[in-house]
Parts: structure tokens; C-alpha cells; sequence
């Protein structure tokens, strides 16, 4: 009987387990996942390595100014050179004050007077002589004969032209300078432009060189040009009743 009592408990105590089983099995298959717990808004994303990308910087540039030139040919000429380098030049230009050329003038009463001293001049092989033309409301007329640098080579022109009373007088003329430069933005990686390529490309450019942009015109380019050549003294001639008019 006791024997009997043993196996019935033993019946039920693996019925219990065997439901223990079932019931843990069903909670897994149909029970839900818990809800996930969002991050707090103060702690901030951890970004992936790759994730994050670097800010693209622009090469920084330099401003080049090449010049000064002395004239618009050379301006075009240059131009063209820089442009077959890549570079995008900016025309620039600069007017200042000069130093005044010395004109050599003889007034005569009338544009006829005058153009005759043109001829008899000419004729006896004086040089850079020239009718000035008369205005409007003017009734005498100049004879230009030599514009000059400085006072000194106008001085001499009137001693060499003193045989043929013309009593030229001495007129100061003020003047302007204009100098270009062609601007142009280069990377300061880049290097720098060949000076002398640039000469041998483009002669006209003689004195112009590539350098920081520059607002003004230097000092040093306002000094005078170099004088021209001074012109032949008159061959010796007899007065004549024109050139005494």
C-alpha cells in the first residue's frame, strides 16, 4: 500500500513540472518584448568613426598685381600671356601727376605767317618744327619748335635757333602719367610667374614685374622718361623778310 501512495506522488510531482514546462513555453511564444527606453535628449549621439565628415576648406589665395605698364598694347599683350597661364588678370589703371614738358613757341599775327616759317624752316633743315593749329577765336597762330623734358635742352633750342629771329618763348606744360596693372588671384601654393618668360614673351612689358596688388602709383614711377634724343641745330641761313615777320 505504501508502495501504491509513493507512486502517486511521484505522478504528481512530474505532473507539476510537466505544467511548469507548458506555462513557461507559452509566456515565451505569445507574451510581448518590452518597449525599449529612448535615449535622454541632454546625452548626446556617439558619431561612428567615418561618420562625421571634415569640412572642405578652400586653398586660400593671394592677390598679384603685375605691372606698372606703360601703355594699353602692353596692357593686351600681357593680358594674353597670363591668360595662357590659366589666370583670369583685372585691368587696373592709375592717373597721376608728371613732371611738365617745356614747350618751345614763336607767336606770329596770322595762320598764313606762320605756316610760311613752317616751310622756310624745313627748308633749311631745321627739325621738329610744326604749325600749331589756331582756335576758333584766335586770330594768331604758333609755331611749335621742340617740346622738351626739362628747361635746360629748352634753352638751348632757342640759342640754336637765334639766327633766324624768331624770339620763341618758353611755355611750361603740366602733364598726367597713366600707368596699367593687371590684377589676378593665384593659389599661395602656386608658383610664383617667370619674370623673364614673361619679358622674352612680351618685350613691351620692359619695368613691369609680378608683386602684391598695389592701390597707387610708386613715387619712384612718377620720375620723368628718359629725354629723346635732341633734335639737329639749324644749318646756318640768310634772314629772310618771312622769318623777320
Amino acid at each position: 500500500m505504501r508502495r501504491a501512495r509513493g507512486e502517486r506522488v511521484k505522478r504528481a510531482l512530474l505532473g507539476l513540472v510537466f505544467a511548469n514546462i507548458v506555462v513557461f513555453g507559452y509566456l515565451r511564444m505569445v507574451a510581448e518584448p518590452p518597449p525599449m527606453v529612448a535615449p535622454a535628449a541632454s546625452v548626446p549621439r556617439l558619431d561612428l568613426v567615418g561618420e562625421r565628415l571634415s569640412p572642405v576648406v578652400p586653398a586660400p589665395l593671394r592677390c598679384v598685381s603685375v605691372g606698372p605698364l606703360r601703355d594699353t598694347d602692353a596692357v593686351r599683350a600681357v593680358g594674353e600671356y597670363l591668360k595662357g597661364l590659366g589666370l583670369t588678370p583685372r585691368e587696373r589703371s592709375q592717373e597721376s601727376a608728371a613732371p611738365p614738358q617745356y614747350a618751345v613757341i614763336a607767336t606770329r599775327k596770322s595762320a598764313a605767317i606762320a605756316a610760311r616759317i613752317v616751310q622756310q624752316l624745313r627748308a633749311a633743315g631745321v627739325a621738329d618744327v610744326e604749325l600749331v593749329p589756331s582756335a576758333a577765336d584766335q586770330a594768331e597762330a604758333q609755331v611749335l619748335l621742340g617740346v622738351y623734358e626739362d628747361r635746360a635742352r629748352a634753352e638751348r633750342r632757342i640759342q640754336d635757333l637765334k639766327n633766324y629771329a624768331l624770339s620763341p618763348t618758353i611755355v611750361q606744360r603740366p602733364r598726367r602719367l597713366t600707368r596699367w596693372w593687371l590684377d589676378l588671384e593665384t593659389d599661395r601654393a602656386a608658383p610664383p610667374i617667370d619674370v623673364a618668360a614673361l619679358l622674352k614673351a612680351v618685350p613691351a612689358a620692359a619695368g613691369a614685374s609680378p608683386g602684391p596688388c598695389v592701390l597707387q602709383l610708386p613715387p619712384a614711377d612718377l620720375e620723368a622718361a628718359p629725354p629723346a634724343a635732341a633734335p639737329p641745330g639749324p644749318k646756318p641761313a640768310k634772314r629772310t623778310p618771312a622769318a623777320a615777320a
